[in-house]
C-alpha cells in the first residue's frame, strides 16, 4: 500500500536481471534484517578458514581449498553434499593439500553460527553471479570477515579492508 508497483530485493545485484522488463519495474533495495540476537561474536578465531554452501560446481570450492593451501590455513567446508562427483573430482587436491581440509557436514543453523563464529575468514567462491548470499551476512554478524569475489552482491555488502576483501574472480 506505501509502494504501489515497487518491488522488493535485498541487493542491486538481485535487482538488476529484471530491468529489462517492459515496463521496467521499481525497486526498493531493503538489505537484509537479521536478528543479531541470533550469532555469536568471537573476539579470537581460532585459526582456520571457512567455506559454506551447497557443494556443486558452480559454487567453486576449488577455488577455496586453492586458498586456504596458499595462505596455509586449515578449510573446514560446511554445507549440503548436493554433487558426490564434483566432491570426488575434488578429493585429489584435499589430499594434496598442505593444509587440513574437512568436511564438517551440513549443520543446523545454531550449531553452523557457533562453528562459523570461529573462523578467521568466510570464503565465499561462486563462478555465477551470486545475488545476495545470505552465509556472507551471517559470517559478519559473527564478526568473520569474509574474502569474496568482487561481483554480484558480496561486492554491494562487503566494504573491503574494513568487513572483509573483495578480490577478482
Amino acid at each position: 500500500i506505501r509502494f504501489p508497483g515497487t518491488l522488493g530485493a535485498y541487493t542491486q545485484a538481485q535487482a538488476d536481471p529484471f530491468n529489462h522488463l517492459t515496463p521496467s519495474p521499481h525497486w526498493r533495495i531493503l538489505g537484509c534484517g537479521i536478528d543479531l540476537t541470533q550469532y555469536v561474536y568471537c573476539h579470537e578465531p581460532d585459526d582456520f578458514l571457512a567455506w559454506v554452501g551447497r557443494i556443486s560446481p558452480e559454487n567453486g570450492l576449488e577455488d577455496a581449498i586453492a586458498a586456504a593451501a596458499t595462505a596455509g590455513h586449515p578449510l573446514k567446508i560446511y554445507g549440503k553434499l548436493e554433487d558426490m562427483a564434483y566432491w570426488q573430482s575434488l578429493q585429489p587436491l584435499v589430499h594434496q593439500s598442505p593444509v587440513a581440509v574437512d568436511y564438517c557436514g551440513f549443520l543446523p543453523t545454531e550449531q553452523l553460527q557457533r562453528s562459523l563464529s570461529q573462523a578467521r575468514a568466510l570464503m565465499v567462491t561462486p563462478r555465477w553471479l551470486e545475488a545476495f548470499g545470505i552465509v556472507t551476512i551471517e559470517a559478519m554478524a559473527c564478526g568473520v570477515p569474509v574474502i569474496a569475489y568482487r561481483q554480484g552482491g558480496p561486492e554491494e555488502i562487503i566494504c573491503s579492508g574494513e568487513t572483509g576483501w573483495l578480490v577478482e574472480p
